[in-house]
């Protein structure tokens, strides 16, 4: 997660590192075409759940992120040889009672196996000191990423994706350098393919450290960092976590990321967003613009290719959800939120049909608008306005639009609508 001071952390790293930092000077190479032009899978919408004291969400999701679920390195793995399933296979039950998968994110070593037992934050999650440090003996992380790997496959391996580390470059989840943790990489990829050759191991991810965009080259630096040191053989997928306070803003950071990848010859590779969303409440407190923001980050995120996107999440620690992190289900407020209904209708959008043009800003450079259809001639127009509320004139082949409600209105040919920042589904007839 981001913290507010990592504002600050960012311009000390970018100051401190140098040798493979990303420059712009490769801002000519083109990214890969973003579109995909199979069907939208439900595979594209995966959650953060960070509790099972609450009722099971009702929106759709195909995927539940553990990290942040009490299952890190240090939780689990409590002394050498030493090993506590029973969370972790609690939390794979409930995924095979409702037909889901995991992502499993390694991150926190243990105090006792640290090479530096004694530094770095003693988190209130319970990470505790040591655990932002590399193993003093590789060993150690071996014997983990084993025995975990082989848990797994043997209750039925609903762990299906392995991320190596969580946010490896903002100092209070990892202190180590680039050459260890691809050495991590190198270790956990041939013993988790060993083991489970249908698994997936993904690249350490990289957040934001300022979720209005102001060091997306940072992002983009720290990816290169791992690819250009011969991390990209170690990694079926490329990740990342799109924290930011402007949907919109989502573009520019995938492109960054996308110029890495071109560079390191992994632009052919999956890129997936394992954590993401605007943030504490306290970023956007208006309950229409979160509803909002869910809607268009994940048409944005599929339009610039982003084939998995982890919303964080669906209920925070802090039932209030203006000191959680993206809630979308409320205690205090009702259960769901508006933008969890946003999720649940765009996720009725998107799955099963085709982007058959990218997401765009239009001339006037606040309306946006991506077109999709399905089999049967049906076509739609996901359109909305960054500005404000205007009216828009509709083509004459749609004939209802959908908003993020549920509702569905009709329109005759040649009609004005309002668009605003809710995003609306116009649409030639129902899918």
């Amino acid at each position: 997660m981001i913290l507010i001071y990592q504002f600050i952390i960012a311009i000390v790293i970018t100051l401190a590192f140098g040798g493979c930092k990303y420059s712009d000077n490769n801002a000519d190479v083109k990214p890969i075409d973003p579109i995909s032009h199979a069907e939208i899978p439900a595979s594209l919408f995966g959650l953060h759940l960070y509790s099972s004291d609450i009722p099971w969400p009702t929106v759709a999701f195909s995927s539940n992120r553990l990290w942040g679920r009490f299952t890190s390195w240090a939780r689990i793995n409590t002394a050498e040889g030493v090993y506590d399933w029973k969370l972790i296979d609690s939390l794979s039950d409930l995924a095979q009672d409702n037909n889901i998968d995991l992502l499993y994110t390694f991150g926190a070593t243990p105090q006792w196996a640290s090479s530096e037992p004694t530094s770095g934050p003693d988190e209130p999650g319970g990470f505790g000191q040591g655990s932002t440090a590399p193993p003093r003996d590789m060993r150690y992380w071996d014997d983990f990423v084993r025995a975990i790997v082989t848990h797994n496959k043997e209750r039925g391996g609903r762990i299906k994706y392995w991320e190596i580390w969580n946010e490896w470059n903002l100092p209070e989840f990892w202190a180590g350098d680039t050459a260890t943790i691809v050495a991590m990489a190198q270790h956990a990829y041939q013993i988790i393919k060993s083991i489970d050759s249908n698994a997936l191991v993904l690249a350490p991810d990289v957040a934001p450290t300022d979720p209005a965009g102001n060091f997306d080259n940072l992002v983009a630096d720290y990816i290169n960092r791992f690819l250009a040191a011969g991390g990209g053989n170690y990694a079926d997928v490329i990740t990342f976590h799109g924290y930011r306070q402007n949907p919109e803003n989502i573009v520019s950071l995938v492109n960054e990321i996308r110029k890495v990848m071109v560079v390191n010859g992994q632009s052919a590779k999956p890129l997936w967003d394992t954590e993401g969303s605007w943030g504490t409440g306290a970023y956007l407190p208006d309950l229409d613009m979160q509803a909002a923001f869910v809607a268009r980050y994940y048409l944005l995120h599929w339009s610039m290719g982003v084939e998995r996107f982890y919303w964080y999440q669906w209920v925070g620690a802090n039932p209030d959800p203006q000191k959680g992190w993206g809630t979308l289900w409320s205690s205090i407020r009702g259960g769901i939120q508006k933008s969890g209904i946003a999720y649940r209708e765009v996720y009725k959008w998107l799955v099963g049909a085709t982007m058959t043009s990218n997401c765009a800003v239009q001339s006037d450079g606040t309306t946006w608008i991506c077109s999709l259809s399905r089999p049967g001639d049906y076509e739609a127009q996901a359109i909305w306005n960054t500005a404000s509320n205007v009216p828009t004139q509709v083509s004459s082949q749609f004939r209802q639009y959908r908003n993020l409600d549920g509702g569905k209105v009709a329109i005759q040919s040649g009609d004005s609508i309002i668009i605003g920042i809710k995003p609306i589904l116009l649409e030639t007839k129902d899918p």
